[in-house]
């Protein structure tokens, strides 16, 4: 990867071209044809630098009900487990962790579910025959920034300011739920890709797509088009969850000064629990393992915590799921079918 391939990234990770032909606006930017990105972001493709081009969702804006969630499962059966709750297409992310409860993950349900949040999560937690498990959603968020510059430092992206706005809405019209759609496929590396993606939806032209992109954006319900970059493309190889135990009194300001920390993409407050007290959660990232404990001392020293007790790091194990969820498809009743 060359500095032209480090520049690429950065302009598709920040700020996408939403238009008619965003390879020859990207390509203007770093003076390289439309044909040359297009064929460096396949090379970068191929090499697993991008996991894909696409819409960013709130899907709580888009009346979905969202959660973190962790079980603990027999250690033995930790991969099993994982790979079972990662089939659930509500799943973006699933890791093992270093914890009693050992498998966590992210859980999205749609309006149109059947069966609901706490239903889908507690038949999740049967399948993988879970000895206890956590429903955790978030009640602030402090930060939500999983970008990298090419020195692998987070840059705030403004996550935090569009999360005052956020509320759930109601279910989207059909129209809306094809545009969805269709901004949420890895954009293909062609010369009309948003043409294509569009007419793959039924959508009448890429007119139509962009200028509800555009709304979606206005509306805080895509919180940006952009690639989703790997953190092995800038040497970002460490990341652990922090979990906090912190006086409720203190939540807000603890949460306010960990997410201003450059080491930390995701900041939240969430319920405790009677066996974890921890109440405010915090992504960690890092070269090395070294770099993500220094982070932590250092956001210690800053939220005026002392002593391992007020803290436990949670080191990211296996990851069985890494993706955008994709919202309004069928999969989500196909699962219920299949398991409910």
């Amino acid at each position: 990867m060359d500095e032209k391939d480090k520049e690429i990234l950065e302009i598709i990770q920040f700020e996408f071209p939403l238009c008619r032909a965003p390879w020859a606006a990207a390509g203007s930017r770093v003076s390289l044809s439309p044909g040359e990105v297009v064929d460096r972001v396949s090379s970068l493709r191929r090499d697993g630098y991008i996991r894909e081009i696409s819409g960013v969702f709130d899907c709580v804006s888009l009346g979905y009900s969202q959660t973190l969630a962790a079980c603990s499962v027999p250690a033995e059966h930790l991969d099993r487990a994982g790979r079972t709750v990662a089939e659930h297409p509500g799943v973006g992310h699933c890791y093992g962790r270093n914890a009693d409860y050992n498998l966590w993950f992210t859980l999205a349900v749609s309006p149109l579910s059947r069966i609901g949040l706490e239903k889908t999560l507690e038949k999740l937690a049967g399948l993988v025959a879970a000895t206890g498990f956590m429903n955790l959603p978030a009640a602030r968020r402090f930060k939500l920034s999983a970008v990298f510059d090419r020195s692998g430092r987070i840059v705030d992206i403004g996550e935090t300011v569009k999360d005052k706005n956020r509320q759930q809405r109601d279910v989207p019209c059909d129209e809306d739920r094809k545009a969805v759609r269709a901004l949420q496929v890895d954009l293909p590396a062609v010369a009309d890709p948003f043409a294509e993606v569009a007419a793959a939806e039924g959508i009448a032209s890429e007119d139509i797509l962009l200028e509800r992109a555009e709304r979606f954006q206005a509306s805080g319900i895509m919180r940006r088009y952009a690639a989703m970059v790997s953190h092995l493309a800038v040497g970002v190889i460490s990341n652990a969850m922090v979990v906090w135990d912190v006086d409720r009194f203190r939540l807000e300001e603890a949460g306010m000064t960990a997410a201003k920390d450059p080491a930390v993409s995701h900041c939240y407050a969430r319920p405790a629990c009677p066996d974890w007290p921890f109440s405010l959660y915090t992504m960690v990232h890092g070269r090395r393992p070294d770099d993500v404990n220094i982070a932590v001392e250092r956001i210690a020293a800053a939220v005026d915590l002392d002593g391992d007790t007020d803290r436990k790091i949670l080191w990211t194990g296996k990851e069985y799921a890494k993706r955008r969820v994709r919202l309004f498809t069928s999969a989500e009743g196909q699962w219920e079918d299949l398991n409910w």
